[in-house]
């Protein structure tokens, strides 16, 4: 004699209907019981059918991507001072350094190769070519692969440094990330404080293996000409942690500003 639960413990659907005993979803003909021995008495159990699965497995795998676009909302938060930098991705590229955009797709794509070899990349070259935009679409599309990232500049890490509460578990913190991209780097401009700095997060990075992406406005030969052996010691670095990559190309941000000036004039002109 079947023990039968009851009905209840199941939702039933009008266009359910009963076979071999057992209740079968009308919509995928698959059972929604089963029926068992347990403890030695034969019981009729609910289950689900097969179109009740899918519902859920779907349900569940919304609620997995909706958790991973917060976690990466969050960690995109974290990684950039400049919230415009979330927007500066691959996809938004608008193709004006082909070279330079193959270069650093091919970077992200070996990223686990370089990061195991704590190789990263100097982007040098005049200002408004490009060297930031690029670094922060690799920065963008680690973190979009759930990989930990910090884009800062060394006045930002500097400000953070003297008002954190626990420096070395800022520094550590710095140092632990799998990628940290430093924007800007003008080693000629430093005080002395800020060299300090430079050569303590370079250094702590050469030490964990850990891989920086550096952009400069500065050349190759105004680094190496330097006098200070504190610069010497963070150019030798960056040299043995990095691939240079000399980024040419017109000022775009003067065209941009051209464009969006020229675009403002129409509406104020009333065209």
């Amino acid at each position: 004699m079947d023990i039968i639960l009851p009905k209840t413990c199941i939702k039933i659907d009008p266009d359910d209907y009963k076979k071999d005993g057992l209740i079968y979803c009308g919509k995928c003909h698959t059972p929604k019981q089963w029926r068992g021995t347990i403890l030695g008495q034969v019981r009729i159990m609910p289950s689900l059918c097969k179109c009740a699965k899918e519902r859920m497995e779907k349900e569940e795998a919304e609620r997995r991507e909706r958790e991973r676009k917060r976690r990466i909302d969050d960690a995109k938060n974290i990684a950039f001072g400049d919230g415009r930098m979330k927007s500066w991705t691959f996809d938004n590229d608008d193709g004006a350094n082909q070279d330079l955009s193959r270069k650093m797709r091919n970077y992200l794509e070996n990223f686990k190769t370089f990061s195991k070899n704590g190789r990263g990349l100097l982007l040098y070259g005049s200002t408004g070519n490009g060297k930031t935009y690029m670094g922060c679409c690799v920065a963008n599309a680690l973190i979009e692969k759930e990989y930990s990232v910090l884009v800062r500049n060394f006045a930002s890490i500097s400000n953070e440094l003297f008002s954190a509460t626990d420096k070395s578990e800022y520094m550590s913190r710095i140092n632990s990330v799998d990628l940290l991209m430093l924007d800007d780097l003008d080693i000629e401009r430093e005080s002395s404080y800020m060299n300090e700095v430079v050569c303590s997060v370079i250094d702590g990075r050469y030490r964990a293996n850990k891989p920086i992406v550096v952009t400069t406005n500065l050349s190759t030969a105004q680094l190496k000409e330097t006098t200070s052996m504190d610069k010497r010691r963070v150019y030798s670095r960056l040299m043995d942690m990095c691939v240079p990559i000399h980024v040419v190309g017109a000022d775009r941000r003067y065209e941009n500003a051209r464009k969006s000036f020229a675009n403002d004039m129409k509406i104020l002109n009333g065209e």
